[in-house]
């Protein structure tokens, strides 16, 4: 019993540190153990690209056959960046095959497992590893089945539940306790959206970072209440998220590069972005070059009859067009306010398996009728209070899971 909970353990946290920096692929987890059922090998997806799991398990020991494997995902069966990993797994011929979940992905011959037992293997899907694996391949499971990626959508709230205060200043409402797992949160999607009141007021950075002190500045975490879900993607997340120790903090903060999300902006009117906005991105796209920005602009029209550019009647400048190009490898998307699922669709095919919407008012306008029942609310309320302000308009829906995170609360809702 020791060895199989030590297994398990070890796949999510090689689920956990793959999280953020594998996609469009899935961040699988492989693991092969002896007859003895002791861990003779480990790894997990590698950049997009680089070696699935399983290859990057056998490329480390290539001496290796026989044995356990257990994988998270089951073993790809099409030639892609890399060959088949069914292939070589065939070749290694592990006595036993354990599958947290089949690949929905159409290019995958999900299910088709007759060259296992042709070989001897036993393969059969394992609900534990199921379980476990789904926080980190919830977003590439939507991607494939639903054209859309697994939305977070988190906001900061006063103990009132206001996300903004009135008159609208630029105030931090979090302590500083949650920084850090804020900062985690980022490298654990591949996108970080936000909307244009936060691009006006805030210019925000949408970057993945840690300082030397943030370890030590974090908050006490204090589980509260969590609900007692076998499949629960979003409380899986939200408990690993909480639960990083220094080797997992000290692998982020090294590999700073290599989780850092897409960053995606809603619009405001040209003459409302401040000049901080274009000295952060600029300067960030020079220190991460590969990760390129996503632009969209929103109006009040109607697009069922006309195309998105035909409607749109804001205009910008050729700097500011020129400054679109450094920055972006896709011009401005230019949507309505009805275009929720068509800007979660574009999403998707952007490779992306989960966004984190940073939100106010902005997002459940936009998204709310198109979110589906995977997707999640994190709620960040502190002890912070302001006299007048906005609602967050989720801020009284049911709870999921609860924890205290140094002074805040930490709030899973659902819809």
């Amino acid at each position: 019993m020791e060895e199989i909970q030590k297994v398990y353990s070890l796949h999510k946290k090689l689920g956990f540190l793959a999280l953020g920096k594998t996609g469009p692929n899935p961040p699988v987890s492989a693991i092969l153990q002896n007859e003895m059922y002791e861990i003779i090998a480990s790894a997990h997806t590698q950049l997009y690209g680089q070696n699935h799991a399983e290859r990057e398990l056998y490329s480390r020991s290539p001496e290796l056959s026989g044995g356990k494997l257990s994988v998270s995902l089951e073993p790809c069966t099409h030639f892609g960046r890399t060959p088949p990993c069914r292939d070589l797994v065939l070749e290694k011929r592990p006595n036993q095959v354990l599958v947290g979940w089949k690949d929905p992905n159409p290019l995958v011959q999900s299910g088709d497992w007759q060259m296992y037992q042709d070989k001897g293997i036993f393969i059969k899907l394992d609900p534990v590893l199921s379980k476990i694996s789904l926080p980190f391949l919830q977003g590439f499971l939507k991607r494939m089945q639903k054209k859309k990626p697994w939305v977070i959508l988190k906001s900061a709230t006063t103990k009132e539940g206001y996300h903004s205060e009135l008159p609208k200043n630029r105030s931090k409402i979090n302590s500083f306790g949650s920084d850090v797992f804020l900062q985690v949160l980022r490298a654990k999607v591949d996108a970080v959206c936000v909307g244009p009141g936060t691009v006006a007021t805030d210019a925000p950075g949408l970057d993945f970072r840690l300082s030397d002190d943030d370890w030590d500045r974090r908050g006490d975490v204090t589980l509260v209440h969590k609900t007692p879900k076998f499949y629960d993607a979003a409380g899986g997340l939200l408990h690993e998220l909480l639960s990083i120790d220094t080797e997992i903090f000290s692998i982020h903060k090294q590999d700073l590069e290599l989780y850092q999300p897409r960053r995606v902006f809603f619009l405001p009117k040209e003459d409302s972005i401040p000049n901080a906005f274009f000295q952060k991105q600029l300067a960030l796209i020079q220190k991460y070059p590969k990760v390129k920005n996503v632009y969209f602009s929103v109006n009040d029209g109607n697009a069922k009859d006309q195309s998105k550019d035909d409607i749109y009647s804001q205009s910008y400048s050729k700097e500011f067009l020129d400054f679109v190009d450094k920055t972006s490898d896709t011009p401005i998307i230019h949507l309505t306010k009805n275009d929720g699922e068509y800007f979660l669709n574009r999403m998707a095919e952007f490779g992306l398996n989960s966004i984190l919407c940073e939100s106010g008012r902005f997002f459940p306008e936009f998204l709310g009728a198109d979110l589906e029942p995977e997707d999640c609310v994190l709620e960040i309320r502190s002890k912070t209070s302001f006299k007048e302000g906005i609602l967050f308009p989720y801020s009284n829906e049911p709870i999921l899971t609860e924890y205290w995170v140094g002074e805040d609360q930490w709030i899973l809702r659902k819809f």
